[in-house]
């Protein structure tokens, strides 16, 4: 009889397909390279589709013949893809030697002056303030949730996870209020806004010259059940998931959005290690 395909993986069986070990399949899911969920006991699983988008098709769980080398079908995200507009590459990406060159580590050349390095027009203040820059460092994510429903407010606020840093806002003005200091890389917006006067929330997020790239999300009542995995709002694409949600739901909407994976975890600013040596590492 055919064996039957496991929806869930361990990180074991799903290093074993990456051709790498179990602790880097660990670094790729709390760095949202890889979605992953753990269990009671504290592992972690990966479902075997996020595996497959990853590597393309891979052989069935258990089965006998050798396991290929992992090969990626969708490559990590460079700077200039991750903070893609809606309307494609963006010109200020297109006038920087990074994109020009197709470098990678725009970071790392960050310091090297306007002649030689990139040009910083999307680059307000420090690396460390750019969404790109910290996922690629394994720094928290920064996610903005906007909902007017007080329970599920103070639900996610009782919840943890070391890979998201989550601020709250009760409504559009809040949210304003918030982005000065705090630039997502993500935005939840409870459909709920809709019905207080805050429907053009998602418009005006999107084209807010100070959040290049960010991803928004629409949470929507489960009985939706004709609005499918993605939609427009007012031109803007966004990605739908059933309201109410919780951090992993956002976990596994920012793994969508894989980056290369820096894995020396005491790398200085420009990209080198303490040693002066660099570790860069992606799924061959």
């Amino acid at each position: 009889m055919p064996h039957k395909e496991r929806e869930w993986l361990s990180t074991g069986q799903a290093a074993k397909l990456f051709s790498v070990t179990s602790d880097t399949v660990l670094k790729w899911i709390r760095k949202g390279r890889l979605g992953g969920v753990r269990t009671a006991g504290g592992h972690y699983r990966v479902r075997r589709r996020d595996v497959v988008a990853l590597l393309g098709p891979c052989p069935p769980a258990g089965g006998s013949s050798p396991e290929p080398r992992a090969r990626v079908s969708s490559p990590p995200l460079r700077c200039w893809e991750y903070l893609t507009g809606r309307d494609g590459i963006r010109d200020e990406c297109k006038q920087c030697s990074i994109y020009q060159v197709r470098a990678g580590w725009c970071f790392e050349m960050a310091g090297m002056g306007f002649d030689i390095g990139h040009s910083k027009q999307l680059c307000r203040s420090s690396c460390r303030d750019c969404v790109y820059y910290r996922r690629v460092k394994n720094l928290p994510t920064q996610v903005l949730v906007v909902t007017p429903d007080e329970e599920l407010a103070r639900e996610l606020r009782s919840q943890q996870n070391a890979d998201l840093a989550l601020r709250l806002a009760g409504d559009g003005y809040e949210a304003a209020s918030i982005i000065p200091s705090f630039r997502p890389a993500f935005a939840v917006i409870d459909e709920a806004l809709n019905r207080t006067g805050d429907s053009g929330l998602v418009h005006h997020l999107a084209r807010d010259s100070r959040l290049p790239g960010l991803k928004t999300t629409l949470a929507v009542p489960k009985r939706w059940k004709e609005r499918g995995n993605s939609t427009k709002v007012f031109g803007v694409p966004v990605s739908i998931i059933d309201n109410p949600f919780d951090l992993r739901q956002i976990a596994e909407i920012i793994a969508r959005f894989p980056v290369e994976s820096l894995e020396t975890p005491d790398a200085d600013p420009a990209g080198g290690s303490a040693n002066g040596q660099r570790n860069l590492r992606t799924p061959a």
